[in-house]
């Protein structure tokens, strides 16, 4: 295997090569991935029902007129699970990414303000009119 090749790279062409072959409705990446390889990803994948992501990192800031084209397709995705989060803006990427997500679970960071970090995750899904989340799982 090359190593000048990333992982996400690796996980993007796979992603490529299987829908050949099949649809895939259920994803679960288990390394931390860029937003913007993630969008890309899920460009792909129309009929995405479930998202299982590691971590996600932020490069750079993504312009709102790519985001709204590449969020199209994530408008399937009703299951999302984070394990790790490094902080709140995470959470407000994902809740905005996938708007009829249904069933949002998510592994706390450790020594955080839980009252806070509700209050703050509740007020997002308020203000944005997330009216599809039912269900929000948090591990502390």
């Amino acid at each position: 295997m090359n190593s000048s090749i990333e992982p996400s790279d690796i996980l993007l062409n796979y992603v490529k090569r299987v829908l050949n072959i099949t649809q895939i409705y259920h994803l679960n990446i288990k390394q931390q991935i860029s937003i913007e390889r993630l969008m890309q990803i899920i460009h792909l994948l129309p009929d995405l029902i479930t998202l299982k992501i590691n971590s996600l990192s932020f490069y750079r800031s993504i312009t709102f007129s790519n985001q709204l084209f590449l969020t199209e397709h994530a408008k399937k995705i009703k299951y999302v699970y984070m394990e790790t989060i490094h902080t709140i803006k995470d959470i407000y990427f994902l809740i905005s990414f996938c708007p009829h997500m249904e069933y949002f679970n998510v592994e706390c960071i450790e020594y955080i303000n839980i009252q806070s970090f509700l209050r703050d995750i509740l007020n997002e899904i308020n203000q944005n009119h997330h009216q599809y989340l039912l269900l929000l799982c948090i591990y502390i």
